[in-house]
């Protein structure tokens, strides 16, 4: 259930970086593969919020603090990573200014898919969930 949501985020990502932000030559392949490393590493951590309650996470229920610490520590190296030398050395790129209302957009519309496919499977389940 939850795999082609993420393949869906993933054509969406591609589709941004390419027409929105013209990421469509070789000479801006970096600026492609950063914004995609940067909303890829910020989905799959926050979905792990998102699958291991059958609840609204940090609404109804909050998971346990070296989690969301790991998790937190976990977006912003990614975030900051493309700023840095080490970025650099693994070919990343900095990205604009006006990437980042775009990837709060993606990645929220990515979890409120999730939690929408989540309420969908525990309904066809009758309220199983993991």
């Amino acid at each position: 259930y939850m795999g082609p949501v993420s393949s869906v985020y993933d054509l969406v990502t591609f589709a941004v970086m390419f027409f929105a932000f013209a990421a469509s030559t070789a000479a801006q392949q970096s600026l492609f593969q950063t914004g995609w490393f940067v909303v890829s590493m910020c989905t799959q951590v926050l979905v792990i919020q998102m699958l291991r309650t059958g609840k609204i996470p940090f609404v109804q229920s909050t998971g346990a603090l070296p989690t969301l610490l790991a998790g937190g520590v976990a977006i912003a190296i990614a975030c900051a990573v493309p700023f840095t030398a080490v970025g650099r050395a693994l070919g990343l790129t900095a990205l604009p200014a006006v990437f980042w209302p775009v990837l709060i957009a993606i990645v929220g519309a990515y979890l409120v898919h999730a939690q929408l496919v989540k309420w969908a499977y525990r309904r066809r389940f009758e309220g199983e969930w993991l």
